[in-house]
């Protein structure tokens, strides 16, 4: 096979695990579950051969998973990342940060300004969600890799270029600091997500590793609820997780 063709290959299965992981830290729906373990064997066989460890992960989560109904699904959702109000992991990552006062204030704004452009740019952007969710994050990389294996397909080679600065863009300003620490909070909360989390980190991982990048050394601290809530416009989700 052309390595075109190979690269293509595996960018769409990157972009079908990308896809798995945003639904699976989307708010909880019926019949949600059952979707997630349906499509989990197709796309453990879909990754083998890019990112092999992955998939016993993958295997293991969905061995030691048990059917649950939605609406408990829901209610743990909530007590670890709330929902009209914010859970004590927010899955929102701007909520993290180390800056106080007018700074963390900018810090927040342009991040969201920024992250907003990179979803505009590949037409990415879960409309329930505000773009700082993780779900959101996952989905721009999921649509940015389909993205890219349509440039690999077709050997667009200038616009694969523009693709591929643009991933190592994002993950270095918004997936290299916080998310890794954030996906460590919500490793160690009880139930189900703490599985799909540990999975999120190691599929980060490698997505890290693969840019040639590294997790950014940081201290992840929740921005207090009174600072985000007042700035208008950042207000809807901001107090919520």
């Amino acid at each position: 096979m052309p390595v075109a063709m190979v690269a293509s290959t595996q960018e769409r299965a990157r972009s079908r695990l990308w896809r798995w992981l945003a639904t699976a830290f989307t708010y909880p729906a019926p019949e949600q579950e059952s979707v997630l373990r349906m499509k989990a064997s197709v796309l453990a066989e879909a990754i083998r051969g890019a990112w092999p460890a992955v998939v016993f992960q993958l295997g293991d989560l969905v061995a030691a998973s048990r059917p649950v109904d939605a609406a408990l699904r829901a209610r743990e959702y909530e007590a670890h990342f709330g929902h009209a109000q914010r859970g004590p992991v927010p899955l929102h990552t701007t909520e993290y940060g180390c800056e106080s006062g007018q700074r963390a204030r900018a810090s927040q704004a342009e991040a969201l300004a920024d992250m907003a452009a990179f979803h505009a740019a590949v037409g990415s952007k879960r409309a329930r969600e505000r773009v700082d969710h993780i779900a959101v994050h996952f989905e721009f990389l999921h649509v940015l890799a389909e993205r890219l294996a349509d440039a690999h397909a077709t050997g667009e080679e200038d616009h694969l270029l523009g693709l591929q600065g643009l991933r190592m863009k994002y993950l270095e300003r918004h997936m290299a600091g916080v998310v890794p620490l954030m996906l460590a909070r919500v490793a160690t909360t009880h139930g189900g997500f703490a599985g799909v989390a540990r999975l999120a980190q190691a599929v980060l991982a490698e997505e890290l590793i693969a840019a040639g990048l590294s997790p950014l050394p940081a201290e992840c601290r929740l921005r207090p609820v009174e600072s985000l809530a007042r700035w208008p416009g950042l207000s809807d989700g901001a107090a919520s997780g």
